[in-house]
Order: structure tokens, then sequence, then C-alpha cells
């Protein structure tokens, strides 16, 4: 049998549309309510399975960037919309961190007499030997 014919006979009406009483003053409300079922599914994909985050971890040796992947506990995206949205909201420390800090960030060494960059660059390796 069609539901709506269903809670015709219960006494609802056809189309699920039903005045009601307000619950506090018990007056008649002038308006018609929407009634009807609710069905809830849960999710297979659960956010505490999807989360991906990094303090500090691994990087591509050429490139000093963060790997990848998250079985390497690589890095997560940063593109240019949240820098956009950063910037909009003058997170300028927080913008300087994920973009430099905990990216490329490396030192080298430059003459003071000619001011050109040595051969060796330093990378400090965070949670190793110096």
């Amino acid at each position: 049998m069609a539901e709506d014919k269903v809670k015709f006979r219960v006494g609802y009406q056809r189309w699920g549309a039903e005045r009601v009483f307000n619950g506090q003053t018990g007056e008649k409300m002038h308006c018609l309510i929407f009634m009807g079922p609710t069905f809830y599914h849960r999710l297979i994909h659960m956010a505490e399975d999807k989360v991906k985050f990094r303090n500090t971890g691994p990087v591509h040796p050429l490139t000093r960037q963060p790997v990848a992947d998250r079985k390497r506990f690589g890095g997560v995206r940063f593109g240019e919309i949240e820098r956009d949205c950063l910037l909009a909201h003058g997170a300028a420390a927080n913008l300087h961190e994920r973009l430099f800090t905990l990216s490329d960030s490396s030192q080298m060494q430059v003459y003071q007499t000619c001011t050109r960059v040595a051969n060796v660059i330093q990378r400090p390796v965070l949670g190793g030997k110096k």
C-alpha cells in the first residue's frame, strides 16, 4: 500500500502537511507543517579515518618540500585558495610558518666580501644529529 494512503487512514493529511499546536501556549498554529519519515544512515567513511595532519616529517632531498603520501607521513597540499584565505584573515605568521618554515626552509652561507653563495647548503634535520 502506498505511504500516502497509510497516512490518510491513520488520520494524517495525504501529502504530509499538518496543522500543529504551539507546545507552550496550546494555540493552533495558522500554517501547515510538513511531517514525514526521516531516515538516517551511518556513513562507511568516518572523519577520524580520513584525517591527515603533519607538523614535521620527511622531506624530498631535491626540492626540500614535504613528501606527498599518507603512508610515508607526507604533507597536505596547501594551495592558492588556502593562501588567499590566510592573507584575507591577516594571519601572516601562520602563512609564513606553513609556506616557509615547515616546507622549504633552508640555510646557506654567503660570503660577506663578494655576497656570493657558498656551495654547501645546510638544512637542519629535525630530531636528528646536527
